[in-house]
């Protein structure tokens, strides 16, 4: 009886400090976001069975996307979205979860809110998230980080209506400050836009 003790201590001793290390990991990845004034971010994005090359500006909680199918702004309480095949604008002021949908990157920032962290074995550096909530729109994310500058190499995202998405960082540079106006949409750059404001 005293081993089978010993041994159920022991277990979740073990799960105890990987769930500490896999927070530790995500904690110094948040940190590494929010202490540089902007980030310059190449990626691929995964949807499906099309890959497509992006580029984000992020400066803490705010940024742009740039991808071949649209544009987003966001200046921390408003996003523009920019449809280039429809030629339409959206404005909205998206909730946190919806952020997260948008920018895969605001998920290392919202995690102790949102997630339960826990290590991946066999696969270094790399974290799973799962909500703390029922009804979360991300139903799994993993998220691993690079070791060399603690910020994101990947991540990949199952929603909860199954629908699956994947981020792979091609290279991530930091840089300085950029002006607030800078992730605002600018009217003049799609004067034939549709506009939708849904706020």
């Amino acid at each position: 009886m005293t081993h089978i003790l010993a041994l159920i201590i022991l277990i979740f001793s073990g799960l105890a400090a990987n769930a500490a290390s896999a927070t530790d990991l995500m904690a110094r990845c948040a940190k590494a976001l929010n202490d540089a004034p902007s980030l310059q971010v190449n990626f691929s994005l995964s949807v499906g069975q099309n890959t497509s090359a992006c580029s984000m500006t992020i400066a803490r909680q705010r940024f742009t996307l740039k991808s071949p199918d649209m544009m987003v702004w966001y200046d921390g309480a408003t996003q523009w979205t920019y449809i280039t095949s429809d030629r339409e604008l959206s404005i909205t002021e998206p909730t946190a979860e919806e952020l997260m949908e948008c920018n895969p990157f605001a998920i290392v920032n919202h995690y102790a809110n949102y997630y339960n962290v826990r290590a991946i074995q066999g696969k270094a550096n790399t974290v799973e998230l799962s909500p703390k909530h029922s009804g979360a729109s991300i139903r799994r994310a993993t998220v691993t980080i690079n070791p060399d500058n603690n910020l994101p190499a990947a991540i990949n995202v199952t929603l909860a209506n199954g629908h699956t998405f994947s981020v792979k960082v091609s290279s991530i540079s930091r840089g300085g400050n950029i002006p607030q106006a800078s992730f605002v949409y600018n009217k003049s750059s799609h004067p034939a836009a549709t506009i939708n404001d849904l706020r």
